[in-house]
């Protein structure tokens, strides 16, 4: 068995496992299932965003991508534009059932090292400060890259490997704004 199907199947169990502990859900109605969304309690140092705080014992939307979607890109030269267009879809998804259920959250935030695509979304982007929190989240995401990466990816494991893990945050509010239902001013076209 090749290292690339080992990280997959890790990646896999692993999935399984802590999205689960977390109640990491797929969006209600979404075909695509390719973002999981748990609802938590902030425990970290405040966060400054645009236009508000977020504190602990504030709820945010803790987002994670599917890896079994992911997987569904594998055949894919350039999976990262499709992705990118398919989560386009997925947070205007999102943000539609939050309107019809508002489920009180202040904020979502993920960690990635898809940094440019999450700020031409729309979200801030914050360091992880070196540590071993950081070097953790570097080797996990490292590993879901290698496994997810397309047969042939002219992407090097240099290029890879200068890409660090980073927080993704985005107020609700500015969420609400950015994710409007097309023909707003606001709406996110994946530009």
């Amino acid at each position: 068995m090749e290292m690339r199907t080992l990280d997959w199947l890790a990646c896999s169990v692993w999935e399984l496992t802590y999205k689960n502990l977390i109640r990491a859900r797929f969006i209600p109605g979404s075909q695509k299932r390719l973002l999981r969304v748990a609802l938590r309690t902030y425990r970290g140092s405040p966060v400054e965003l645009p236009d508000c705080t977020i504190v602990p014992g504030d709820m945010v939307a803790e987002m994670h991508l599917s890896n079994f979607a992911l997987r569904r890109y594998r055949h894919l030269a350039y999976p990262q534009w499709i992705i990118y267009n398919d989560l386009i879809q997925e947070l205007h998804l999102l943000r539609q059932v939050w309107t019809q259920h508002e489920p009180g959250i202040k904020a979502l935030w993920a960690i990635t090292l898809m940094r440019a695509p999450a700020v031409r979304l729309g979200f801030q982007v914050r360091v992880i400060p070196p540590g071993l929190w950081a070097t953790l989240n570097y080797r996990w995401l490292r590993r879901l890259r290698r496994a997810y990466r397309p047969r042939g990816s002219v992407l090097s494991d240099h290029v890879n490997a200068q890409r660090q893990p980073c927080e993704i945050w985005m107020s609700a509010a500015q969420f609400q704004r950015r994710f409007a239902p097309a023909g707003s001013d606001n709406t996110a076209h994946g530009g």
